[in-house]
């Protein structure tokens, strides 16, 4: 088990934590903590989204929390349409399409995702285990 205070927790410490909490595939296919830390982390980053990316955020939350899809799909369309057109996204864009995204669940391989892509927009580890915290039940056993 680990000691170290979730403030001064490293980003290798955070992908360890998460392996180990993932390794039983427990979460494999739910899509919903999936698309909610990525949802999170943008909202942590919310000064940062211009107003399509809040939309879409938005659009997200409402999907999330109570089962809108009109708009969800609406935004899912324009960022896969971005990305088929230019073959990829920006960081924050990409954290976006997970947020709108109800096909991936959260596997190891997904909060690794997640990881590089809240490091390469500039969350701290300690944000992230945060937010990986309120998704992946056994997280702060590790």
């Amino acid at each position: 088990m680990n000691q170290e205070s979730p403030s001064s927790i490293g980003l290798e410490e955070l992908r360890r934590q998460l392996d180990a909490a993932l390794e039983d595939g427990a979460l494999d296919q739910d899509v919903r903590a999936a698309a909610l830390t990525a949802l999170e982390f943008c909202e942590l980053l919310s000064d940062q989204l211009d107003e399509d990316q809040r939309n879409a955020c938005h659009a997200a939350q409402q999907f999330w929390m109570e089962g809108s899809t009109d708009a969800r799909i609406h935004w899912l369309s324009i960022y896969s349409k971005r990305l088929d057109a230019a073959g990829k996204l920006s960081d924050l864009d990409r954290l976006i399409w997970c947020s709108l995204n109800s096909n991936t669940g959260m596997s190891d391989h997904m909060a690794e995702f997640l990881v590089l892509l809240g490091r390469d927009v500039g969350l701290e580890p300690a944000e992230m285990k945060s937010v990986f915290s309120k998704h992946i039940p056994n997280l702060d056993g590790y």
